[in-house]
């Protein structure tokens, strides 16, 4: 996370890096709707381990099923909030944040990478602490 904070500061663009692999086209709306949820878990997920982990520990030792079920509901819906927000949304709406985010790259990279980089060092400390390093 201290790498790609930095690259986003100084504004290289990492994608531009990275090979690009093509979404299967399908025309079924629910087909869809799993690749696309399926690659953004696959992205997400590597992002929340300890959390995750965690939920998972707590869920097989608690006894609270309904509880548990909630707790990842929640979780997963808020996982998807963006993307909800995005399909629920006009497509002028829609259109117009991805304009504003494009227009303003620059400073939006400079903002979340001066964001995350101070996050990254506490996790970093945290879990070195946490496992001893």
């Amino acid at each position: 996370m201290i790498v790609i904070s930095l690259l986003l500061i100084v504004n290289i663009d990492v994608g531009k890096l990275l090979p690009r692999i093509h979404v299967p086209m399908v025309r079924n709306p629910l087909a869809k709707g799993l690749i696309n949820g399926f690659f953004f878990g696959a992205i997400v997920i590597p992002c929340n381990p300890l959390f995750i982990a965690t939920m998972f520990a707590r869920t097989l030792l608690s006894l609270d099923v309904l509880g548990n079920m909630m707790k990842f509901l929640f979780f997963g819906i808020g996982l998807a909030f963006p993307l909800l927000a995005f399909a629920l949304s006009s497509t002028t709406a829609s259109s117009a944040v991805i304009r504003f985010l494009t227009k303003y790259r620059k400073v939006v990279n400079l903002v979340a990478g001066a964001v995350m980089l101070p996050v990254s060092a506490y996790y970093l400390v945290f879990i070195s602490r946490v496992f001893g390093g």
